[in-house]
């Protein structure tokens, strides 16, 4: 936690001690379930912030590897967005909603995302109506829906 406020303070050196002593110490414990998968996941985060986006892949990837939970599915799908890696992300997103039972709404937000970007804005509107039924008031799709709808309007589609 504290490497993430530092992170977000843009201080990445000292983020990176004190995620390293992070691990040190979670390593001295003895959890029911190893923590490798949320280190990596704090990993990848830490270096998306750097704008290194090759490496949070790489982080992403392993978390996956470790436990390939919806929530890692989605993070490393949101990496690869960042990428223009479209199709593998939307092929991961698709994978974090089978998976669940996670809230799905950002693996259908995300999806709405790559759809827009293709002009795809009947799907990138089904994506959206998904994200908004599982969380009513996730204000992010709400403003997207609006976006697509508008662009849908200006170019005609359907």
């Amino acid at each position: 936690m504290f490497a993430d406020v530092l992170a977000g303070f843009a201080r990445h050196d000292e983020a990176v001690k004190a995620l390293r002593r992070g691990e040190r110490l979670a390593k001295s414990e003895n959890w029911r379930e190893p923590p490798g998968d949320r280190f990596a996941v704090q990993w990848g985060l830490l270096y998306q912030q750097k704008k290194d986006f090759r490496r949070a892949e790489l982080m992403f990837r392993r978390a996956v590897s470790l436990r390939p939970s919806a929530r890692n599915l989605t993070h490393l799908a949101e990496g690869l967005v960042v990428q223009g890696q479209h199709t593998e992300a939307r092929r991961h997103l698709q994978r974090a909603i089978r998976l669940g039972p996670d809230d799905p709404s950002i693996a259908y937000y995300q999806l709405a995302l790559i759809a827009r970007a293709r002009r795809q804005y009947a799907d990138a509107l089904s994506s959206l109506d998904a994200a908004i039924r599982h969380s009513p008031k996730y204000p992010l799709a709400l403003v997207a829906r609006r976006d697509v709808r508008e662009a849908m309007k200006v170019s005609g589609s359907r």
